[in-house]
């Protein structure tokens, strides 16, 4: 489990998902939802209260997972409540620096960045140190320079 954190958003990459796990079932998620914020406050001692907006991107590499802080003003430390959403089918990016970290034909640069869909890397999680997870709703597509290595 990698675990992202930025002022009012957490982001998680889980590369192993038991098969157990029902995206129909809403008992199921919810309750897999509180083992990933208890895991957030007791191992990565992360201060985690407030009301959360929790979109679950199942991916065929994992689940990814954006919490989104909504409000903290009425919640006791400690205190969390939170909404799932399931959104099947969404690409996600690997952004970073240095075009020689990751050389490929399906990169593209855009507002000084360089980005691949993460599918197209073998084994990401041993680049999730170097850059960042992002979605193509952060993507303007008309303005990104394609880079064609061959390579």
């Amino acid at each position: 489990m990698k675990v992202y954190e930025s002022e009012d958003k957490i982001f998680i990459i889980l590369n192993y998902v038991s098969n157990d796990l029902n995206f129909e079932d809403k008992n199921v998620i919810n309750k897999f939802v509180k083992q990933i914020f208890f895991k957030l406050k007791s191992y990565y001692h992360l201060n985690v209260n407030g009301f959360y907006k929790v979109k679950i991107y199942p991916n065929k590499l994992g689940l990814f997972i954006e919490m989104l802080k909504i409000d903290d003003d009425i919640y006791d430390p400690g205190e969390v409540d939170f909404r799932v959403i399931i959104i099947y089918n969404k690409d996600i990016y690997f952004e970073y620096d240095d075009y020689s970290l990751i050389k490929n034909k399906n990169v593209f640069f855009y507002n000084g960045k360089y980005f691949i869909d993460i599918k197209y890397i073998d084994n990401y999680i041993r680049y999730c140190d170097y850059g960042s997870i992002v979605l193509l709703d952060d993507i303007d597509l008309n303005r990104c320079i394609y880079i064609y290595d061959n390579n």
